[in-house]
C-alpha cells in the first residue's frame, strides 16, 4: 500500500506547487493584438441565397487578409477570402466571398444536412460569450449544405449540437460565395458591452488549403476558440426572449412473423405516440431544455456485438436531447477511457430484471420509456456555468403466457428518477476551471419485486480542476470523487459480487464481503500534470485510482475497481511540411498498476505515432508489450490467476479524401505466445462519390480470436465445492455495414444503413485452475481429458474426475453462433427550419444456434431464415421559435 500513498501524495504535492506560483499562472492578455472586424446595423432587406448584390451589403466593412494553416503556414493565402458582417435586432448577418482564379474546380458535395463531405468549406465561430473557451460554429459549402457545432473547452468540437438558422450559396465568376443568417436567439450572450470572439474559415479541398481570418497557429494545439478574433460594433443589442417549441406525432406499424400461437405478436402490430420539446430562455445565459414523451425512433441502432469478457461495452450517445450541451455534462474521470460520473445511455436502458423462459411465450421491453426530461444550461459572462438535468422513467412490465395458462405481468424496471448537476467557474479567460458534480438515481423498488436486484438509491460526486499556463503549453488537472449506493441487503450483496468489484474472491485480505451490508461507499481520483500543448515535445504524468468500493454504473460507467495506474507519456510532433511529410507523431508511455493490496497487476509500454504524406494520405500505428502479473478477475469472483506476457500492434492506413474514391484499412493483432492465444482483425472501409449527390460506403470486417484462456462458467459440484470453468476458444466475426446516402436537396435526404453480422465460437479443452498462482501454465490448469468428460443431455457437459461413473459436475457447453441483421431506410425531410417529415422503414432479425462452427452460408441460411421485425413509420415534427 506504500506505493500508491507515496504516488497519490506526489502528484497532489505537484499539483499544489503549480498552482502556488502565480508567475506560472500568469494569464495573457487574450485580447493584445487580436484581429478585429466591425459588424454594421443592416439598413436594407438582405435575400439569403448566397448572391452578394443587396445594397445592403455596401454599407458593410470588408474584411480580408486571412491567414493560410495549411499547407504553408503563416503564407498568404493562394485563394484570398473577404468577409463582411452585418445586424439588425433579430440576427447576424455574414457574407463570405470565397475567390478562385478556376470556379470550375470548386468542391461543393451535396448531402444531407451536418453531414461532413470532401468538399470546399466555409464556417463561421461566434464566442458570444467572449470567455475564450466556447462558441457556436456554422459551416457551409458551395451546394449549400449546412453543418454547426458548439466548441467547448477550447477545442473540443460538439456536432451533436443543432442550431435553427440559414444560408445560401452561389458559385460565381470568380469563386464562389456564402451568406448566412445567424439568429441572435441561436446564441447566448448577457450584452454587447464588450466585443465577442469571432473566427472565420475557409477550406480550398482540392488544395487542402486552409485560412483564418484570426491566426491559428499549428504551435498551440489545445488553443482554437482563444485564438479567435473579435468582433464589435454590436451597439444597443437586447438579448432576445427565447422560446422554442417542437411538437412531434409519430405514427405506423409493425409486421411481425411470431410464432403460431404467440398472444403477444400479431401479424400487424399499431404504433403511435405524441410529444413535444420546449426550450426556454430563463435569462441571457441559461435555457431550459424539457421534453415530454420524446421520441427516439429515427436514431441509428448500436452495432451488433458479442461481449465474452467481464466488463461492459460502452456505446455511443446519439439522442438529441441529450447530445445538446453534452460538455456540460462531460464528467469524465480523466484517462479518456470512457470512465465517467454520467452515462446518458443509462437513462431509458433495456430493464434490469428479465423473464425470458420462464414461460411459452414472453414480451419484454427493449428499452426502458422516458416520460419526462428536463435540463437547465448556460454559462454567464463572469465565467460561472450551469448543467443540471433530471429525466424519470417508467415502470416496465413483462408479460409471460403458457399454453393453457394466464398471462402474468412481472416488473423489469420500477419507476425510476435520475438526476445530475454540475457548477463550474472559469478564471483567467478559461485558463483555469473548477467544477463540483453530483448524480442521482432514486428507483421505487417496494411492492416491485426488483429489491433485491437493484439500489434503492445512488449517487456520485466530485470535485476538479483543470490549469493551463505557460501560454497554454502546460497543463494540470485534477479530480477527487465518490459513490454511495444503498438499498436491501440482496442488492448490495450483488453489487459486491459484481463485475467491478468480486470481494467474495479467495486470497484477497484487503477486501471483505458482507451480505448484510445495505450500502456502499468508495472513493476515486485523478492527476496528471505535462506540457500537452507545446509545438513539438509534449510529455505529462499522472496516476489514476479507483477503491474497491467505487461503484458508478447506476448512472455513470466504469471499467473497473480496486486499482492505482501510473503513467507517463512523451512525444515529439512535427508540423512542418517536408519532403516526405505534412506532419508527424511520434511517442511513447509507460503504464503500471497495482490493486489497492500492492500486488502489481500490469506493466506495459507502448509505441505510438502519425503521419500526414505530402499525397496527404495519412497513417497512424501502436505497438507494445504488456506483461500481465497477475489477473484478479479472470474467474468472476474466483482465485486471482498468473498472468502471461503479450504483444500487439494496430495500424491505419487512409487515402487522399479529396478523391471519389477513398478508404481506410485498419488491422490489429495480439500475440501471447506463452498461451498460444492470439486475436486479429481487418476492416476495410471504401467510399465510393458516386455523385455529387450520392456516396455509397462499404464496410467490410473480419476478426478472428484464439484464446487458450476464456472464462465459461462456475458450477457447484456434488461435494458443495465452487469449480471455475475455462476453455480454448476460436471465435470468428464477420460483419458487412453498408450506407448510401442520397440527396436531392440539402433539405431532402433519403439513408440507407444495413449490416448484416456473425459471430461464432468453438470451444475445445475445457480445463480448471489446479495452482492458480503458478508461473507454469502446465502446472496452473487441469485440462480434462476425455475420458473425464460425459455427454448427458443435449447441450451439457458432465466432469467425471474421479472415474466411478457419475458427472460431479455438469455445466451447459459453450458453442454459439449469434446471427443478426439490422436495417434502416430513412427518408428526411426539413421543410422548413427546424421543422423535419421522417419516413422510417427498420428491419430486424436475429438467429442464435450451439452450432459453434463458422460456415458462411449456412450462418447466413440460418440468418434469413429466422423471423424478424419489419417497422413502418412516419414522424412530423414542428419548429415554433419566438
Amino acid at each position: 500500500m506504500r506505493t500508491l500513498v507515496t504516488s497519490a501524495h506526489a502528484g497532489a504535492a505537484i499539483a499544489l506547487a503549480v498552482l502556488a506560483f502565480p508567475c506560472w499562472a500568469r494569464a495573457d492578455d487574450l485580447d493584445e493584438k487580436r484581429r478585429a472586424a466591425t459588424a454594421q446595423r443592416r439598413s436594407g432587406d438582405i435575400d439569403i441565397d448566397g448572391i452578394i448584390d443587396e445594397p445592403a451589403w455596401e454599407a458593410a466593412t470588408i474584411q480580408g487578409d486571412f491567414w493560410q494553416r495549411d499547407p504553408e503556414e503563416g503564407a498568404p493565402p493562394d485563394f484570398p477570402t473577404e468577409v463582411a458582417i452585418l445586424y439588425d435586432d433579430d440576427a447576424l448577418y455574414v457574407a463570405v466571398r470565397a475567390h478562385d482564379p478556376h470556379p470550375e474546380g470548386i468542391v461543393g458535395l451535396l448531402t444531407r444536412r451536418d453531414q461532413d463531405s470532401p468538399s470546399d468549406w466555409i464556417g463561421v465561430a461566434i464566442d458570444s460569450y467572449h470567455d475564450h473557451r466556447t462558441a457556436f460554429l456554422f459551416k457551409v459549402n458551395p451546394a449549400g449544405v449546412e453543418r454547426d457545432a458548439r466548441i467547448h473547452d477550447d477545442n473540443v468540437f460538439d456536432y451533436g449540437w443543432n442550431g435553427v438558422w440559414s444560408s445560401g450559396a452561389a458559385i460565381t465568376a470568380d469563386g464562389w460565395s456564402a451568406e448566412l443568417r445567424i439568429p441572435f436567439s441561436q446564441l447566448r450572450f448577457a450584452d454587447t458591452a464588450e466585443p465577442w470572439g469571432l473566427q472565420v474559415s475557409r477550406l480550398v479541398q482540392r488544395t487542402r488549403e486552409e485560412s483564418y481570418f484570426s491566426p491559428l497557429p499549428k504551435s498551440a494545439p489545445l488553443s482554437w476558440v482563444s485564438r479567435a478574433g473579435l468582433l464589435d460594433g454590436l451597439a444597443r443589442l437586447e438579448p432576445k426572449m427565447r422560446l422554442e417549441i417542437r411538437p412531434y406525432l409519430l405514427g405506423g406499424a409493425a409486421v411481425v412473423d411470431a410464432p403460431d400461437g404467440d398472444p403477444f405478436a400479431g401479424d400487424v402490430d399499431g404504433r403511435g405516440s405524441a410529444g413535444i420539446d420546449i426550450k426556454l430562455g430563463l435569462s441571457p445565459a441559461f435555457t431550459l431544455a424539457m421534453a415530454l414523451n420524446p421520441d427516439f425512433g429515427q436514431v441509428e441502432a448500436d452495432p451488433s456485438v458479442v461481449n465474452l469478457g467481464s466488463g461492459e461495452i460502452l456505446f455511443e450517445e446519439k439522442r438529441p436531447f441529450f447530445l445538446e450541451d453534452a460538455e456540460l455534462f462531460d464528467l469524465g474521470l480523466g484517462m479518456n477511457d470512457g470512465q465517467t460520473l454520467f452515462y446518458s445511455r443509462r437513462i431509458g436502458a433495456v430493464p434490469h430484471a428479465s423473464f425470458a423462459g420462464e414461460g411459452d411465450y414472453v414480451s419484454e421491453p427493449t428499452t426502458t420509456t422516458i416520460d419526462a426530461a428536463a435540463k437547465v444550461s448556460g454559462k454567464t459572462t463572469g465565467g460561472w456555468l450551469l448543467g443540471a438535468l433530471t429525466a424519470l422513467t417508467a415502470e416496465e412490465n413483462a408479460r409471460v403466457a403458457s399454453v393453457g395458462g394466464p398471462t402474468e405481468a412481472h416488473v423489469v424496471e420500477p419507476l425510476t428518477s435520475y438526476s445530475v448537476v454540475r457548477a463550474g467557474k472559469e478564471l483567467r479567460g478559461g485558463k483555469t476551471v473548477i467544477d463540483a458534480s453530483a448524480t442521482s438515481v432514486v428507483r421505487k423498488v417496494d411492492g416491485t419485486g426488483l429489491a433485491a436486484l437493484v439500489p434503492e438509491a445512488a449517487v456520485t460526486g466530485g470535485v476538479g480542476i483543470s490549469h493551463r499556463f505557460g501560454h497554454d503549453k502546460w497543463r494540470v488537472d485534477g479530480h477527487l470523487y465518490g459513490s454511495h449506493v444503498r438499498g436491501d441487503a440482496d442488492a448490495i450483496a450483488r453489487i459486491q459480487r459484481g463485475r467491478y468489484h468480486y470481494f467474495q474472491r479467495p486470497n484477497a485480505d484487503h477486501l471483505t464481503y458482507d451480505p448484510a451490508r445495505e450500502s456502499l461507499t468508495g472513493a476515486g481520483g485523478y492527476w496528471e500534470i505535462g506540457r500537452p500543448g507545446a509545438k513539438t515535445w509534449r510529455f505529462g504524468i499522472g496516476g489514476d485510482t479507483h477503491s474497491p468500493e467505487l461503484e458508478l454504473s447506476d448512472l455513470g460507467f466504469q471499467n473497473a475497481a480496486d486499482y492505482y495506474t501510473q503513467f507517463a507519456w512523451g512525444e515529439h510532433a512535427d508540423e512542418r511540411p517536408g519532403r516526405f511529410f505534412r506532419s508527424q507523431v511520434i511517442g511513447m508511455d509507460a503504464i503500471h498498476t497495482w490493486e489497492y493490496d500492492g500486488q502489481s497487476t500490469l506493466s506495459a509500454s507502448h509505441l505510438y505515432g502519425s503521419a500526414v504524406l505530402k499525397s496527404y494520405w495519412s497513417a497512424n500505428f501502436l505497438v507494445g508489450a504488456d506483461a500481465v502479473h497477475q489477473q484478479s478477475k479472470l474467474l468472476r469472483g474466483g482465485p486471482a490467476v498468473a498472468g502471461d506476457a503479450f504483444y500487439h500492434a494496430s495500424v491505419d492506413v487512409l487515402s487522399d479524401a479529396r478523391k471519389p474514391v477513398r478508404g481506410q484499412l485498419s488491422g490489429q493483432l495480439v500475440w501471447m505466445p506463452g498461451a498460444r492465444s492470439w486475436n486479429g482483425a481487418v476492416r476495410l472501409t471504401g467510399t465510393v462519390q458516386a455523385a455529387s449527390n450520392l456516396d455509397i460506403a462499404l464496410e467490410p470486417t473480419v476478426a478472428r480470436n484464439v484464446d487458450a484462456d476464456q472464462y465459461v462458467t462456475q458450477v457447484v459440484d456434488t461435494g458443495d465445492s465452487t469449480r471455475y470453468i475455462l476453455a480454448h476458444i476460436d471465435q470468428i466475426t464477420a460483419a458487412l455495414t453498408l450506407r448510401v446516402n442520397y440527396t436531392i436537396t440539402p433539405d431532402l435526404s433519403l439513408q440507407l444503413y444495413a449490416q448484416p453480422y456473425i459471430n461464432t465460437g468453438h470451444y475445445t479443452d475445457y480445463k480448471e485452475p489446479a495452482d492458480p498462482g503458478a508461473e507454469d501454465r502446465a502446472r496452473r490448469y487441469h485440462i480434462f481429458s476425455p475420458a473425464e468428460l460425459r455427454t448427458g443431455e443435449p447441450g451439457l457437459v458432465g466432469v467425471d474426475g474421479d472415474g466411478d461413473g457419475v458427472a460431479e459436475m455438469t455445466f451447459p457447453a459453450a458453442d454459439f453462433s449469434f446471427r443478426q441483421l439490422r436495417s434502416n431506410f430513412v427518408v428526411r425531410w426539413e421543410y422548413q427550419p427546424g421543422a423535419t417529415l421522417f419516413f422510417i422503414w427498420s428491419h430486424d432479425r436475429t438467429s442464435v444456434a450451439r452450432k459453434g462452427r463458422f460456415d458462411l452460408g449456412d450462418d447466413l441460411h440460418g440468418l434469413f431464415g429466422e423471423r424478424g421485425e419489419h417497422v413502418v413509420m412516419a414522424k412530423l415534427t414542428y419548429w415554433f421559435g419566438l
